[in-house]
């Protein structure tokens, strides 16, 4: 991890685009701007950790439909005319309802 000193209005430079300058300094508080391409992501680290968190919860529930339509699909008791598309919608029901 790098540290850096800065005072009021002096910026740093990241990857030749991304400037990030201390706008405010208030008690424990910093405020900081931040001029970055549009095609760039800047977040929060609460907001960065909780978007993680529920994509690997949705990675975890496309897994588990997974192999539930698996299952299913080689069930004896699936009768003729059930077709997959009919199963997926039910066991999808059943998942987010899990």
């Amino acid at each position: 991890m790098l540290f850096l000193t800065r005072k009021l209005g002096e910026a740093i430079i990241v990857n030749n685009d991304i400037e990030i300058t201390v706008q405010e300094i208030t008690g424990s508080k910093v405020k900081l701007g931040i001029v970055y391409p549009k095609t760039a992501s800047v977040l929060r680290k609460e907001i960065f950790d909780r978007i993680q968190q529920e994509n690997e919860s949705a990675t975890v529930n496309a897994e588990a439909l997974q192999d539930a339509i698996r299952t299913h699909k080689k069930s004896p008791e699936m009768e003729y005319g059930d077709d997959a598309s009919n199963l997926e919608s039910m066991i999808r029901k059943q998942v987010v309802n899990a």
